[in-house]
């Protein structure tokens, strides 16, 4: 049968995913680390409470601990996961709706300071720890609060910065990539 896409039609249609899904490929199989700040909410979401987060599959690299709902996000970690792992024909779906998820905090909203580059890192090799197929995360490290630590357009390079180094890494190890 068909997935009605809801709203999402015109996004997924961009990327091609209904022929993917016509081929009866939605992620099954695949684990798909979200890096971001934070998922509030997600474990609620109408499109969103039958994603499969196994047990384990939770870490905040900013608080030290495995709540990844704080409630001091923004939402931005729920979002992105909505538009992989979003399930609700006629509303919402999802580029991958059949994965699994690891969902890690590694971004602070109230600031922008080079450790959330160590905290990203630490969740790619947590995901690395995990057998994660691929890493998903729409954070980027150019300027921060004290413009001491700001990047140069010439440290864009791939190979400079904190982060570009451990996606490098990352994607040494097998690890999709997707930033």
């Amino acid at each position: 049968l068909p997935i009605d896409y809801g709203r999402s039609l015109h996004m997924m249609k961009q990327l091609g995913v209904p022929a993917v899904h016509d081929s009866a490929y939605i992620g099954t199989g695949v684990l798909v680390c979200i890096l971001d700040d934070g998922f509030k909410g997600y474990n609620t979401h109408e499109a969103l409470v039958n994603a499969v987060v196994p047990a384990g599959m939770k870490r905040d690299f900013v608080d030290g601990d495995t709540i990844v709902t704080n409630p001091e996000s923004v939402g931005h970690g729920t979002w992105v996961m909505g538009c992989i792992a979003a399930n609700k024909p006629g509303v919402c779906v999802g580029a991958a709706f059949g994965a699994s998820f690891a969902l890690a905090r590694t971004e602070v909203d109230a600031t922008e300071t080079p450790v959330e580059m160590l905290y990203w890192g630490m969740g790619a090799e947590w995901a690395d720890s995990l057998g994660a197929d691929l890493i998903t995360s729409s954070l980027g490290y150019f300027t921060f609060d004290d413009p001491a630590d700001d990047y140069t357009y010439a440290d864009m390079d791939g190979r400079t910065t904190d982060v570009s180094r451990a996606a490098g890494i990352a994607a040494g190890k097998g690890i999709l990539v997707v930033n």
